[in-house]
């Protein structure tokens, strides 16, 4: 390689280094020293019981990330990316909300002699960290095009990282208030925090916040002002579910609203986000030609209705990917030619 040609190459790597995604990953590590100094000792401190409680919340995060990954069907986002959701979810807004938090209830205690920032102030500084951490994401950017559902999925991804530090924190400080009964205190948390309606929680929240950065952040320049604050709009709805959720220390029928509503909106955003963007990819392949690769009989199907036969509907699955892998990424990239191989292999087999 040239000389000229390694300088242009250099050029271009220093290019891609976001400002940002530096920002980003100093706060992180800030954040994962100061938990590390502070819970992750306690944790040391209380032995076994302690390292089983992370381990425990650590399997059920691995699990449920899976399972949101594997959701992604015909996307097929940076690893990148999605770890940097993770951590500034589980590391550097969880750290900064415990000081925050701490220091709001200091404050309340002085000022009116009652302390309501769980309901009050925790939701405002929770859903604002992790709003954050998507909006970093987006202007970083990961992808070279940003969309309701990459917001979405990004903001689940912030959600569930704070919830599984968050939780795990729990469970710890439960242990070291009930040293002699460990067991029940980890799996009463887990029950809790985990399996219940706490499932329903961070990652439903910054999810449903997620998207309505992501909506805003594409709108065409006639809609932005309406779209921006259609999203705030949607931020103070999701924090006011929070503090409702926050009002109540047993299950009842107050926060299992506060949080299956909120998860049911999710669902509903998903299913109408999915469709949106499928109509979206097959408008951009049939006016990009389908970018060089794609058939016109295969452009129309992305557009079309999901087909009854296996073979044809498969088809369609893999030009839907390719589609968005050239709307999204680098050509080149690991990620468009494997979208490209299992467009040309479904290709093959519907032949």
């Amino acid at each position: 390689m040239s000389t000229a040609a390694v300088g242009a190459t250099a050029e271009a790597r220093v290019r891609r280094i976001s400002p940002v995604a530096v920002a980003m990953l100093i706060v992180i590590a800030i954040g994962a020293w100061n938990l590390w100094q502070v819970d992750g000792q306690l944790s040391i401190g209380l032995g076994l019981p302690g390292v089983a409680a992370w381990v425990a919340w650590a399997i059920y995060g691995l699990v449920a990330i899976a399972i949101v990954v594997a959701l992604q069907r015909f996307a097929d986002r940076p690893i990148t990316g999605m770890v940097l959701a993770l951590a500034w979810g589980g590391l550097a807004a969880t750290w900064a909300a415990e000081g925050a938090n701490a220091a709001a209830s200091t404050i309340f205690l002085r000022v009116i002699d009652s302390d309501p920032h769980a309901w009050l102030s925790t939701p405002v500084i929770e859903e604002s960290l992790k709003a954050v951490g998507v909006l970093g994401l987006v202007l970083i950017p990961v992808l070279r095009r940003v969309r309701p559902l990459d917001g979405l999925f990004y903001g689940v991804l912030v959600g569930a990282g704070f919830q599984v530090v968050e939780d795990a924190i729990y469970t710890t400080t439960s242990l070291f208030q009930n040293p002699g009964e460990p067991g029940p205190a980890i799996i009463a948390t887990m029950v809790m925090r985990g399996f219940t309606i706490g499932l329903f929680t961070h990652a439903v929240y910054t999810g449903i916040v997620g998207a309505g950065i992501a909506w805003a952040a594409c709108a065409p320049s006639g809609q932005r002002l309406r779209r921006s604050l259609g999203a705030i709009g949607i931020f103070v709805a999701v924090m006011a579910a929070h503090g409702i959720f926050n009002t109540q220390d047993t299950i009842n029928p107050i926060n299992l609203a506060a949080a299956l509503i909120p998860f049911a909106v999710l669902l509903l955003v998903i299913r109408y986000a999915r469709r949106g963007e499928i109509a979206f990819l097959a408008a951009e392949a049939a006016s990009q030609d389908g970018w060089g690769e794609l058939r016109t009989d295969e452009v129309a199907l992305i557009g079309a209705a999901r087909p009854d036969d296996k073979q044809t509907r498969r088809l369609r699955d893999r030009a839907i990917a390719f589609a968005w892998a050239a709307d999204r990424l680098e050509p080149g990239t690991r990620r468009y030619r494997r979208a490209v191989e299992r467009l040309r292999g479904a290709r093959h087999g519907a032949a």
